[in-house]
Protein backbone atom coordinates (compact mmCIF):
# COMPACT_ATOMS: atom_id res chain seq x y z
CA UNK A 1 0.00 0.00 0.00
CA UNK A 2 2.74 2.48 0.40
CA UNK A 3 3.93 1.89 -2.69
CA UNK A 4 0.69 3.22 -4.28
CA UNK A 5 0.62 5.61 -2.05
CA UNK A 6 3.79 7.35 -2.49
CA UNK A 7 3.72 6.91 -6.41
CA UNK A 8 -0.35 8.45 -6.00
CA UNK A 9 1.05 12.13 -4.19
CA UNK A 10 3.58 12.83 -6.57
CA UNK A 11 1.49 11.89 -9.80
CA UNK A 12 -1.64 14.06 -8.53
CA UNK A 13 0.72 16.99 -7.50
CA UNK A 14 2.44 16.75 -11.12
CA UNK A 15 -1.38 16.41 -12.56
CA UNK A 16 -2.48 19.82 -10.57
CA UNK A 17 0.50 21.21 -11.57
CA UNK A 18 0.41 20.15 -14.77
CA UNK A 19 -3.24 21.25 -15.88
CA UNK A 20 -2.66 25.08 -14.34
CA UNK A 21 0.02 26.96 -12.45
CA UNK A 22 -3.08 29.23 -11.06
CA UNK A 23 -3.96 28.86 -7.10
CA UNK A 24 -7.56 27.42 -6.81
CA UNK A 25 -8.37 30.17 -4.02
CA UNK A 26 -12.17 28.14 -3.00
CA UNK A 27 -11.00 25.04 -1.55
CA UNK A 28 -9.35 23.75 1.75
CA UNK A 29 -6.53 21.82 1.77
CA UNK A 30 -5.52 19.11 3.95
CA UNK A 31 -2.14 18.11 3.29
CA UNK A 32 1.53 19.71 2.13
CA UNK A 33 1.21 17.71 -0.70
CA UNK A 34 -1.41 20.30 -1.90
CA UNK A 35 -0.12 23.29 0.31
CA UNK A 36 3.38 22.72 -1.82
CA UNK A 37 1.15 22.59 -5.20
CA UNK A 38 -0.20 26.03 -4.38
CA UNK A 39 2.50 27.60 -3.32
CA UNK A 40 4.32 26.90 -6.59
CA UNK A 41 1.18 27.89 -8.31
CA UNK A 42 1.86 31.33 -6.47
CA UNK A 43 5.09 31.32 -7.35
CA UNK A 44 4.87 31.12 -10.94
CA UNK A 45 2.87 34.06 -11.24
CA UNK A 46 6.12 36.09 -9.43
CA UNK A 47 8.91 38.18 -10.96
CA UNK A 48 11.29 35.57 -8.90
CA UNK A 49 10.22 32.64 -11.16
CA UNK A 50 12.28 32.24 -14.09
CA UNK A 51 12.40 29.77 -17.11
CA UNK A 52 15.35 26.99 -17.23
CA UNK A 53 16.07 27.66 -13.68
CA UNK A 54 15.86 25.02 -10.39
CA UNK A 55 14.19 26.03 -6.99
CA UNK A 56 14.24 24.67 -3.35
CA UNK A 57 10.67 24.46 -2.40
CA UNK A 58 10.78 23.98 1.86
CA UNK A 59 7.88 23.63 4.36
CA UNK A 60 7.78 24.38 8.18
CA UNK A 61 5.76 24.39 11.02
CA UNK A 62 5.46 28.35 12.07
CA UNK A 63 3.08 28.03 15.05
CA UNK A 64 -0.05 25.77 16.19
CA UNK A 65 -1.26 28.32 13.40
CA UNK A 66 0.53 28.90 10.37
CA UNK A 67 2.64 27.01 7.99
CA UNK A 68 5.43 28.44 5.80
CA UNK A 69 6.58 26.97 2.18
CA UNK A 70 9.64 28.68 1.10
CA UNK A 71 10.60 28.76 -2.53
CA UNK A 72 14.25 29.52 -3.76
CA UNK A 73 16.34 29.34 -6.80
CA UNK A 74 19.01 26.87 -5.75
CA UNK A 75 20.81 23.93 -8.05
CA UNK A 76 22.69 21.74 -5.52
CA UNK A 77 24.41 18.69 -6.31
CA UNK A 78 23.09 15.25 -5.26
CA UNK A 79 25.46 12.57 -4.23
CA UNK A 80 24.38 9.33 -5.77
CA UNK A 81 25.85 5.70 -7.01
CA UNK A 82 22.89 5.61 -9.75
CA UNK A 83 23.65 1.20 -9.18
CA UNK A 84 23.16 1.18 -5.45
CA UNK A 85 21.37 4.23 -4.14
CA UNK A 86 18.82 4.81 -6.76
CA UNK A 87 15.93 3.39 -4.88
CA UNK A 88 16.54 4.10 -1.27
CA UNK A 89 13.68 6.26 0.38
CA UNK A 90 15.17 9.68 1.44
CA UNK A 91 18.15 9.42 -1.13
CA UNK A 92 16.73 11.87 -4.12
CA UNK A 93 13.87 14.55 -3.50
CA UNK A 94 11.04 14.64 -5.01
CA UNK A 95 10.59 16.95 -8.33
CA UNK A 96 8.07 18.32 -9.87
CA UNK A 97 8.81 20.03 -13.41
CA UNK A 98 6.66 23.50 -14.78
CA UNK A 99 7.33 25.47 -17.87
CA UNK A 100 10.58 24.50 -18.19
CA UNK A 101 11.70 24.88 -14.76
CA UNK A 102 12.55 22.17 -11.87
CA UNK A 103 11.09 22.30 -8.25
CA UNK A 104 12.07 20.17 -6.34
CA UNK A 105 11.73 19.00 -1.91
CA UNK A 106 12.29 16.27 0.49
CA UNK A 107 10.11 13.31 1.47
CA UNK A 108 11.99 11.02 3.82
CA UNK A 109 9.57 8.26 2.05
CA UNK A 110 10.20 8.82 -1.61
CA UNK A 111 11.84 6.70 -3.66
CA UNK A 112 12.92 8.05 -6.97
CA UNK A 113 11.78 7.08 -10.07
CA UNK A 114 12.92 7.15 -13.69
CA UNK A 115 11.49 10.23 -14.74
CA UNK A 116 12.72 12.21 -12.37
CA UNK A 117 16.27 10.55 -12.58
CA UNK A 118 16.27 11.84 -15.75
CA UNK A 119 14.93 15.17 -14.85
CA UNK A 120 18.06 15.80 -11.94
CA UNK A 121 20.33 14.74 -15.34
CA UNK A 122 18.04 17.40 -17.78
CA UNK A 123 19.04 19.74 -14.87
CA UNK A 124 22.70 18.32 -14.56
CA UNK A 125 22.08 18.40 -10.73
CA UNK A 126 23.28 14.65 -10.59
CA UNK A 127 26.99 14.06 -9.29
CA UNK A 128 28.53 10.44 -9.04
CA UNK A 129 29.05 9.51 -5.33
CA UNK A 130 33.16 9.99 -5.00
CA UNK A 131 35.35 11.78 -2.43
CA UNK A 132 36.08 14.26 -5.23
CA UNK A 133 32.26 14.96 -6.00
CA UNK A 134 32.03 15.44 -2.01
CA UNK A 135 33.90 18.56 -1.76
CA UNK A 136 32.76 19.57 -4.73
CA UNK A 137 28.94 19.27 -3.80
CA UNK A 138 29.63 21.24 -0.09
CA UNK A 139 31.24 23.88 -2.32
CA UNK A 140 27.82 25.16 -3.97
CA UNK A 141 27.57 28.79 -3.67
CA UNK A 142 25.01 30.47 -1.67
CA UNK A 143 24.14 34.02 -3.11
CA UNK A 144 22.82 35.54 -0.23
CA UNK A 145 21.50 38.61 -1.71
CA UNK A 146 19.02 36.40 -4.05
CA UNK A 147 15.52 36.46 -2.85
CA UNK A 148 12.80 33.97 -2.31
CA UNK A 149 9.37 33.69 -1.77
CA UNK A 150 7.90 32.56 1.61
CA UNK A 151 4.10 32.08 1.73
CA UNK A 152 2.77 31.44 5.02
CA UNK A 153 -0.88 29.81 5.57
CA UNK A 154 -3.10 29.12 7.90
CA UNK A 155 -2.97 25.65 9.10
CA UNK A 156 -7.02 25.17 9.14
CA UNK A 157 -7.68 27.40 6.30
CA UNK A 158 -5.02 27.49 2.95
CA UNK A 159 -7.11 30.31 1.82
CA UNK A 160 -5.76 32.72 4.26
CA UNK A 161 -2.29 33.17 3.14
CA UNK A 162 0.45 35.85 3.01
CA UNK A 163 3.19 36.00 0.31
CA UNK A 164 7.02 37.53 1.53
CA UNK A 165 9.34 38.41 -1.01
CA UNK A 166 12.96 38.13 1.09
CA UNK A 167 16.65 37.11 1.02
CA UNK A 168 16.18 35.97 4.86
CA UNK A 169 15.44 32.18 5.87
CA UNK A 170 12.10 31.38 7.09
CA UNK A 171 12.82 31.47 10.46
CA UNK A 172 14.97 33.52 11.11
CA UNK A 173 12.75 36.75 10.66
CA UNK A 174 8.74 37.64 12.26
CA UNK A 175 5.98 36.07 10.31
CA UNK A 176 3.28 38.34 8.90
CA UNK A 177 0.24 37.83 10.73
CA UNK A 178 -2.20 35.92 9.81
CA UNK A 179 -5.92 36.45 11.03
CA UNK A 180 -6.34 32.78 11.29
CA UNK A 181 -9.86 31.20 12.14
CA UNK A 182 -10.21 29.17 15.31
Amino acid sequence: MKTFKSKLIPSLLILFLYISCKPNMNYTYTDNATIQSKSISLFCKTNLFKKNKVFAVDTLSVNDEIIAVGIAEFEPKFLINLEEDRYEKGKLPMCVEINNSLFYWYDEEHIATDEEILMFHKYNLLAEDTLENLVYVYETPIDDEQKGLDIYFCKNNHNIYKKVKTNIATGYYTPPKLNCPD
